[in-house]
C-alpha cells in the first residue's frame, strides 16, 4: 500500500507528462501559424526620433499580442501546459478524497480568470499606462498649466539657449574662479535637460519592455509556486508606471523651481526671453548651483522613489486563487 507521499508524487509526475504532450501536440495541430523571422522594419527610421521609435515599437508590440503571432501560440501552450497539470492535480486528489469538489471548481474558475487576463492583456496594460498618463497629467496641469509630457524638456532646454553668464568683477577672487563656477552651472543646467528627457523615455521604454515580457508570465497564476514569477513581473510593470508619474511631478517642480529663480514665467509654448547671469559674488553663482544640483539630485532619485512605492505590490497570485476559491464556494452553495 502506497503512502500519501508516494502517491502524491506519482501523480504530480503523470500531471507533467500530459501537460508537456498537450503543450506539443497543441503546438503541432492547434498552432495555425509558421514559425518564422518577422519582419522589424527599417532600423534607422525608428532611430530618426523618438516619436518616430515608439510608433514603431507600438506597431511591434501590436504584431506580438496578435492571436495569430508567434507569441500567442506559446503563451496558449503555456497556458494548457498549466492548465493541464493544474487540472490533473486537482482531480486526481478528487480521485482519492483529498480534494472536494469546490477546489476542483475553484481551480476552473482560476483557469477561467487566467484565460480572460490573456485575451485582455493589451487592453488592461494600455489602460495603466493610460492611467499612469492621466494621474501625471491632472497633477502637472495644476502646477504647470498644461499636461504636456515633455514641456518641462522644453522649457529647461529654452533656459539653457537662452542664458547667459556675465562676470561681474571679483577683484579679491581670481578670475578662473567665477569662470569656473559659471561653466558649472551651465553644465549642470545642460545635464538637467538631458536627464529630463532621458527620465521621461526611461519610463516609457521600461513600461515598453514590461509589456513585452508580461504576456509570457500570465500561465504562470495556474500554479501557486510560479505566480511569484508574476508577481515580480507585476513590480516591476507598476515600477515603471509609478515612475513616469513622478518624473513628471519632479520636473514640474524644478520648472517652477527655475522660473521663480530667473522670474521667467513658465508659459505653455512661450519663448524665453535672453537671461544675463550677472556673476558679481560666489553666493550669487552658489545658490544657482545649488538648485540645480537639488534638481538632478530629484531626478537621478526617481528610480528609487519609484521601487519603494511598488516594493508594495505583490501576492496578486495568491490573492487571485483566493478569490477562485471564495467564487467557486460561492457557486456550490447556489448550486445545492
Amino acid at each position: 500500500m502506497h503512502s500519501q507521499y508516494e502517491t502524491d508524487y506519482q501523480l504530480h509526475k503523470r500531471a507533467l507528462w500530459l501537460a508537456f504532450f498537450a503543450a506539443v501536440i497543441w503546438l503541432i495541430f492547434g498552432s495555425d501559424v509558421a514559425f518564422a523571422a518577422s519582419d522589424y522594419g527599417d532600423v534607422e527610421e525608428a532611430h530618426s526620433s523618438f516619436t518616430a521609435f515608439l510608433q514603431t515599437l507600438g506597431g511591434h508590440i501590436d504584431n506580438l499580442l496578435s492571436p495569430t503571432s508567434n507569441a500567442a501560440q506559446f503563451v496558449n501552450a503555456e497556458f494548457i501546459a498549466f492548465a493541464t497539470y493544474r487540472l490533473v492535480i486537482v482531480v486526481g486528489k478528487w480521485a482519492f478524497d483529498s480534494a472536494d469538489l469546490v477546489e476542483v471548481f475553484s481551480v476552473v474558475m482560476l483557469i477561467a480568470i487566467v484565460q480572460i487576463l490573456i485575451d485582455f492583456y493589451d487592453v488592461l496594460t494600455s489602460g495603466l499606462l493610460t492611467w499612469s498618463g492621466d494621474f501625471a497629467g491632472v497633477i502637472q496641469f495644476e502646477i504647470l498649466g498644461t499636461d504636456d509630457v515633455f514641456f518641462a524638456v522644453s522649457y529647461i532646454s529654452n533656459l539653457v539657449d537662452n542664458i547667459s553668464f556675465q562676470e561681474g568683477g571679483w577683484s579679491i577672487i581670481p578670475d578662473v574662479v567665477p569662470a569656473f563656477l559659471m561653466i558649472c552651472c551651465f553644465g549642470l543646467l545642460w545635464i538637467m535637460a538631458t536627464a529630463a528627457f532621458v527620465g521621461m523615455a526611461w519610463a516609457v521604454w521600461g513600461f515598453a519592455l514590461a509589456k513585452l515580457i508580461g504576456w509570457f508570465f500570465l500561465p504562470f497564476l495556474l500554479i501557486e509556486r510560479t505566480a511569484e514569477l508574476f508577481d515580480g513581473w507585476l513590480r516591476f510593470l507598476v515600477g515603471f508606471l509609478i515612475y513616469a508619474v513622478i518624473i513628471r511631478v519632479n520636473m514640474s517642480l524644478m520648472v517652477v523651481l527655475l522660473s521663480s529663480y530667473f522670474e521667467v514665467p513658465a508659459t505653455v509654448g512661450g519663448d524665453v526671453d535672453p537671461i544675463v547671469v550677472v556673476v558679481d559674488s560666489f553666493s550669487n553663482v552658489a545658490g544657482l548651483f545649488a538648485l540645480n544640483l537639488v534638481g538632478l539630485l530629484s531626478i537621478f532619485a526617481t528610480g528609487k522613489f519609484a521601487t519603494a512605492l511598488s516594493g508594495g505590490v505583490g501576492g496578486f497570485g495568491g490573492t487571485l486563487g483566493r478569490v477562485a476559491m471564495a467564487g467557486a464556494a460561492g457557486a456550490s452553495r447556489f448550486i445545492k
